[in-house]
């Protein structure tokens, strides 16, 4: 039997490989001394399917996100999607247990995109106030749990009575 896929293999580690993330966080910095690391934003996130093929319909045609045509061959399936300056991974993979784990798409007018989607068939949340924002969710054909945003950016001001 062959190698596991490095999607399937423990953290290193867990086999003893590498000290545990606990075990690291007492050589982090204290807050506000300088660190190599500086994020400037995010680049993409990993969503596992179990069938790529399949989830790529509701990813570009249902959700609006749109497909790259660059991604190498890994060894095993997967699709980059574009959304915004971002990337949305599907990588072919058993979908994980909803633990909380989630995908958050920023939406300008929730109201509407929770309409169009309903239209189509998907069960989405009621819109909610959360902070300044709204949110809303629903699941792709997998199970994944995914969030709609409407920043408060793009949420008008309170009606006045």
């Amino acid at each position: 039997m062959g190698a596991s896929p490095w999607y399937l293999r423990p953290p290193a580690w867990i086999d003893g490989g590498m000290r545990s993330p606990n075990a690291l966080l007492g050589a982090m910095p204290v807050r506000g001394q300088n660190r190599a690391m500086k994020p400037v934003g995010l680049h993409h996130v990993s969503v596992n399917v179990p069938d790529v093929a399949g989830a790529i319909p509701f990813y570009t045609e249902v959700l609006g996100l749109t497909q790259r045509a660059d991604r190498p061959d890994f060894g095993f399936a997967g699709a980059w999607l574009n959304v915004g300056d971002q990337q949305v991974h599907l990588i072919e993979a058993p979908t994980p247990p909803d633990l909380g784990q989630h995908l958050a798409l920023a939406v300008g007018e929730i109201e509407t995109t929770v309409s169009e989607l309903r239209a189509s068939g998907v069960e989405v949340t009621e819109p909610v106030v959360v902070a300044k924002g709204l949110q809303s969710f629903l699941h792709d054909p997998f199970g994944n749990t995914i969030e709609l945003y409407q920043p408060a950016s793009f949420v008008g001001p309170a009606s006045e009575e």
